[in-house]
């Protein structure tokens, strides 16, 4: 694993410059419709986006949104699988699933104020709890590869 650590770091930093445009850079020439508070009321509650676009997804219609449907549903989870992977990988500590969780944990509850403070994106639970399954699912393939790594 060690002669690994050097290729993983460089990934993991590009990777996470990445992460910075899609989350925050992308957004700052970005205008709103409606005033902020106003969408930001209907992101708090739990599950209301994550219904909406797997309804969009099982009707079809509107079918010019399907696909934005599909983009967000699985991309807030397969692009946060990298931190759940990278955790365990940089840090001893974060090997058992509790670590992860609360540091993950820390990290999106980081992502998700600082795109409501900075109006760079907006606070939806339903990114938080999509980003979290991303991170435990990263967390299960590291496990998976580490007992591989081990035999």
């Amino acid at each position: 694993m060690k002669r690994f650590k050097p290729l993983v770091t460089v990934l993991f930093i590009v990777y996470c410059l990445c992460m910075l445009w899609l989350l925050f850079g992308q957004r700052l020439d970005s205008t709103r419709d409606g005033t902020y508070f106003e969408e930001l009321r209907s992101m708090l509650f739990p599950f209301q986006t994550i219904v909406q676009f797997v309804r969009i997804i099982v009707t079809g219609k509107p079918a010019d949104v399907v696909p934005h449907a599909w983009q967000n549903l699985i991309g807030n989870v397969v692009m946060f699988m990298p931190v759940g992977m990278c955790l365990p990988f940089f840090f001893s500590r974060c090997r058992f699933a509790k670590s992860t969780f609360l540091i993950g944990l820390l990290i999106v509850t980081c992502i998700e104020l600082t795109q409501f403070f900075t109006l760079l994106g907006s606070l939806d639970f339903d990114d938080f709890l999509l980003n979290m399954i991303g991170i435990m699912l990263g967390f299960a393939v590291f496990k998976l590869f580490w007992a591989k790594m081990r035999d």
